[in-house]
Order: structure tokens, then C-alpha cells, then sequence
């Protein structure tokens, strides 16, 4: 049982990630035109715009379902998660580069998230 509970707050955690990663990239093809035509309207009025707030509001919904699993000490600081993941997205969808000590950093943050979520449960998280 205890197993099934973790995992579910797990998926649950992720998709929250997930959801805001992509929150952030819908925002950026929104702010930058690079893929919806000028209509002479701002930019932030097109449909990328719209799927952002969507994605923001799922990811709001996750996550309040996983802190209902998780004390908010545990769950936190995996929203750490969404900076190198939005990084590799910009490297990928808009051919943005990152410097070394870019890079140095985002070990940093994947061996902090790694160090939190490899910590000791208490008992009264693990029920």
C-alpha cells in the first residue's frame, strides 16, 4: 500500500513538472511570434497564450493533489526540476546554448533534488 501511495505521489509530482515546463515553452512561442503569423494583435493574444494558462492551471490541480500525499518539505523541491528541464527544451525546440558554469549548475540542482529525494522518511510521511 505504501508503495502504491509513493508512487502515485511520485506521477503526481512529475506531471506537476511536466505540466509547467510546458506551461514555460507555450509562453515563450507565445512572446516570440517565431511560430504564429503578425495579425497586428499582441503577441500574447494567440492560442500559445491560452494553452499556457491551461497547462498552468492543470499544473496547479496536480499539485495539489500530490501535497494531499506529500508534506510540502518533501514535494518542493522537486519543482527544481522544471530549470534543467526548461533548459534542455531551449536547447532543443530554440537553439539556445548554456555555458559551462551553466551546465555546473544543473548538477547542482539534479544532485540536490537527488539528495532530497534519496533522504530518510520519517514515519509520518511514509503513512
Amino acid at each position: 500500500m505504501r508503495e502504491a501511495r509513493r508512487a502515485k505521489a511520485a506521477a503526481l509530482v512529475a506531471s506537476s513538472v511536466a505540466a509547467q515546463s510546458v506551461a514555460a515553452t507555450l509562453f515563450k512561442l507565445a512572446s516570440s511570434r517565431a511560430a504564429w503569423p503578425d495579425l497586428g494583435q499582441p503577441s500574447w493574444m494567440n492560442g500559445y497564450y491560452g494553452a499556457g494558462l491551461a497547462a498552468l492551471a492543470a499544473q496547479t490541480v496536480l499539485w495539489t493533489i500530490a501535497l494531499k500525499h506529500l508534506p510540502l518539505s518533501r514535494a518542493y523541491p522537486f519543482m527544481a526540476c522544471t530549470i534543467p528541464l526548461n533548459v534542455g527544451v531551449a536547447m532543443v525546440l530554440f537553439d539556445e546554448t548554456i555555458q559551462g558554469t551553466q551546465a555546473i549548475g544543473l548538477g547542482a540542482i539534479a544532485i540536490g533534488v537527488w539528495l532530497v529525494a534519496t533522504g530518510t522518511v520519517t514515519e509520518e510521511e511514509s503513512t
